[in-house]
């Protein structure tokens, strides 16, 4: 989830990625942060995933947000056999942070959508450029539809292991101590 900010009005932005392809296969745009919005998003990766292939052995991995832990989410997750994961710092999630700056400042900050419809329309846009004509390095410098659909035809011939290294954030060399302060 992203906040997306015009004036005084706050939206929120929500996207499910598919990590191996890193393809946006959920995605909602929202005047509230409540769990149904994201139950939503869910449902909808969920239909697409049932389209081309089974959800056997998936793992929904997010942040550890009240929304996620929302019994209506986790029931969609047991409905559909889908195993949770969830993280406590936003670094141990590093490709739903990238997918949420590269739609949010590389696509929506610069249209500056004005109302809850328009960033609407403008994350549909998005979603389908980065979906089919965004160029990924780690898939060959090819589009995620393009890398799915190249899987769907021969996995043999797509060589590609996704590397899962989540960055732990440089911490202070030096422990920091608290010096008191005698006032005379």
């Amino acid at each position: 989830m992203a906040h997306y900010l015009y004036g005084e009005t706050k939206l929120y932005t929500i996207y499910i990625t598919d990590v191996y392809s890193q393809e946006i296969v959920g995605y909602g745009a929202y005047d509230s942060n409540v769990a149904e919005n994201y139950v939503q998003v869910l449902e909808q990766a969920i239909y697409k995933a049932k389209q081309s292939k089974s959800l056997k052995g998936l793992i929904h991995h997010s942040d550890g947000g009240k929304q996620y832990e929302s019994e209506s989410y986790k029931a969609v997750c047991r409905r559909n056999k889908i195993s949770q994961s969830m993280c406590m710092y936003s670094y141990e999630n590093p490709y739903a942070e990238k997918t949420n700056d590269l739609i949010n400042n590389g696509y929506l900050n610069s249209w500056k959508p004005k109302s809850l419809k328009e960033l609407k329309e403008s994350q549909d846009k998005a979603v389908y450029d980065h979906n089919t004509r965004r160029r990924k390095q780690a898939l060959g410098n090819i589009s995620p539809v393009r890398f799915r659909n190249l899987l769907k035809k021969d996995r043999s011939t797509v060589e590609y292991t996704l590397k899962l290294k989540p960055r732990i954030p440089d911490q202070p060399r030096e422990r920091i101590t608290n010096k008191t302060l005698i006032l005379t």
